[in-house]
């Protein structure tokens, strides 16, 4: 859909909006440090899909911005910056990458989230201050053993990200877009 300049950021002011509140709400519900991040990065594959990966791009810096500025807890924005946010986004840009061979391109994901979780397993450790002995159970260094548990994750998510897509553009975008007059 192409929207005009001032509707355009009336547009990305508001889901940017959307996306920082949902962050935000981490702090009402704990449980969500990570479904919530990943639920604002779909609803910006859904501003991509209808308004351009540029707008999609725009929205992620303004949420990512407002989500760090307005959380107390940023353990939520950080995962939202890391690897959530961009994620999508960059999903469609590796699916469409012209290569024959899927292995490269699950190989390309699955290099973008091993660096995402260890730049943020890095954060945890220096600038929260976590200190790394609380990350030992049983004499077992689990950071190992919860990177092979979230790797498997990740590709859930990934194929999660396919079934969202598949749902707004065929269940709930004529929907939305059928009653608004932008």
């Amino acid at each position: 859909m192409k929207l005009s300049g001032s509707k355009k950021i009336v547009v990305c002011g508001l889901v940017s909006a959307l996306c920082t509140a949902i962050i935000i709400m981490y702090e009402i519900i704990p449980v969500g440090m990570y479904i919530l991040p990943a639920i604002s990065g779909i609803i910006i594959l859904a501003m991509a899909i209808e308004f351009g990966f540029k707008c999609g791009l725009e929205i992620f810096l303004i949420t990512s911005v407002l989500s760090l500025m307005l959380s107390g807890d940023k353990s939520a924005a950080i995962f939202f910056i890391i690897l959530f946010g961009y994620y999508p986004l960059l999903k469609i840009k590796i699916e469409t990458l012209k290569l024959n061979m899927n292995i490269v391109k699950l190989a390309i994901k699955l290099a973008v989230f091993n660096l995402a979780i260890i730049l943020e397993y890095w954060i945890s450790i220096k600038l929260f201050g976590v200190p790394e002995e609380s990350l030992m159970l049983f004499g077992i260094y689990m950071p190992h053993v919860l990177l092979i548990m979230a790797n498997i994750t990740f590709l859930m998510y990934d194929r999660c990200i396919i079934i969202c897509m598949y749902v707004y553009v065929h269940k709930i975008r004529g929907k939305i877009f059928s009653k608004l007059k932008l």
